[in-house]
């Protein structure tokens, strides 16, 4: 079959664009729902999924304190009703027998597929990492159940075949990637034989270019009917947020999501009438993010706090500074008596987390400011006994938020060679603190710092967790 879909995938992207080419200009089949022009006045906000409740790196994929262990089985499942758990799989994983489970596993593809499971009845895949290579096309191929995983590094997410009813839910789809040049991205795609879908409760972060559409449905291979769109969070710069079409596509209901505009539009239909209603839709280019009222982000630097500190009418007397990220009012500094010149710190290009937990920059090493981060081979006690790969999962954090969208690192302090790192605008070195994965480095006095630290012994998390 990988003959059959790879070439289909060319010629869909093909004529995917061409139809894009004169949706625009014509104003597309249907344009759903009417959106107002707006002169484009960038503001750059960087979305946090944990805001809007969605799932991230920190809830998607394996879970922490789970002990992983290289899989040695054959990548070729025949076997009905195979359990693989807990395994760091080294390559493209393919399924051709009922019922197997892959749960808790780190799946490292340079393969075509991540999981190639077509034609693998109740195939269910769970709380996996799924990575793929430099020309890895899909995370997952197949339907059944796909829940909690984090897909990355890949050109589609998940690929569902026509085979029926599947459920996909509490996945974060993210950092596609495909190598060789000609990009065209899907978070989810749905081509023909489904029957009975649900895609609840998912995170579809897509590029800023080169995407299709977090979600695309079409009647390539077949008919298209009973799929529930619900309560997902859809953001990034595809050509359509939603892509719907084809004659046999029934029964499509596109409720309650959060849903960005895509470069066109937030929906592209055809053929079909589906039914949506109840989702906020926003421009992320020209909208502050709809994140909802609720528990905010606990980080100083999220995006609950910019939004705050824009939305803060400024009243402060004159002669008075108002930094807000500390809430305190301090006296402006007087002058220097001799002109300095400001410099702004050095931004590090191309940073690669590496396994013995330090930071390169072409062929200067940092370590990340505030923290002392396990290397990768350390393995952890807990209190109750369990082992665990603390520092696996540490560079795998690292490594996800290092690639988000927007992430930078600077110098902060070029004699101990120490780099300050941000990732959606959080600060990366809290987070991993206030996650439990790293300990604080010592000296280190930032209260913020302390406190997180200190908040996460205290509630077991991490290093301190009380099981594997």
């Amino acid at each position: 079959m990988r003959p059959l879909w790879r070439i289909f995938c060319v010629s869909l992207a093909v004529t995917f664009t061409a139809s894009l080419e004169r949706a625009a200009a014509q104003g597309g089949p249907e344009s759903y729902p009417e959106v107002r022009k707006k002169q484009p006045v960038p503001i750059y906000m960087a979305i946090d999924p944990a805001l809007f409740g969605m799932p991230d790196a920190t809830t998607a994929g394996v879970q922490a304190g789970v002990t992983l262990t290289t899989y040695t089985g054959p990548m070729a499942i025949t076997t009905p009703g195979t359990v693989i758990e807990n395994r760091i799989i080294n390559g493209e994983l393919t399924v051709k027998a009922s019922n197997v489970t892959i749960r808790n596993s780190v799946i490292q593809s340079d393969g075509w597929r991540g999981i190639e499971g077509e034609n693998s009845p109740n195939l269910r895949v769970e709380n996996c990492d799924i990575i793929g290579g430099n020309l890895t096309n899909s995370g997952i191929l197949g339907s059944g159940t796909f829940v909690g995983n984090d897909i990355r590094h890949v050109s589609i997410g998940i690929q569902l075949t026509n085979e029926g009813a599947s459920t996909v839910r509490d996945n974060y789809v993210h950092d596609l990637f495909y190598g060789n040049g000609d990009q065209h991205y899907d978070g989810l795609t749905l081509l023909g034989g489904q029957n009975g879908v649900v895609i609840e409760h998912n995170t579809f972060s897509l590029p800023t270019d080169g995407g299709t559409a977090s979600i695309l449905i079409q009647n390539v291979f077949g008919p298209v009917n009973d799929v529930l769109i619900n309560n997902n969070l859809m953001y990034g710069d595809p050509s359509y947020t939603i892509y719907v079409t084809g004659t046999q596509t029934t029964n499509v209901s596109v409720t309650n999501n959060y849903l960005d505009k895509g470069k066109y539009g937030y929906f592209i239909i055809d053929g079909t009438n589906p039914t949506i209603s109840g989702n906020v839709l926003w421009d992320d280019h020209v909208d502050p993010t709809p994140y909802p009222t609720g528990p905010v982000d606990l980080s100083p630097y999220g995006p609950a706090a910019r939004a705050q500190e824009r939305a803060v009418r400024d009243v402060t007397p004159s002669g008075i500074s108002r930094v807000f990220r500390n809430t305190v009012a301090v006296p402006d500094p007087e002058p220097p008596s001799i002109p300095q010149e400001a410099r702004p710190p050095r931004i590090l290009e191309n940073i690669r987390p590496q396994p013995d937990e330090s930071l390169r920059s072409g062929a200067s090493v940092f370590h990340l400011a505030g923290v002392q981060v396990p290397p990768t081979q350390k393995l952890c006690t807990t209190s109750a006994g369990g082992r665990w790969t603390c520092g696996i999962r540490a560079h795998v954090m690292i490594t996800n938020l290092l690639r988000a969208k927007g992430a930078e690192c600077f110098v902060a302090d070029e004699a101990r060679a120490l780099a300050q790192c941000t990732a959606e605008g959080v600060d990366v070195s809290l987070r991993l603190l206030e996650l439990g994965l790293v300990e604080l480095a010592p000296g280190v006095d930032n209260r913020r710092y302390v406190a997180a630290a200190q908040a996460a012994k205290r509630q077991g998390r991490g290093l301190w967790s009380r099981s594997p």
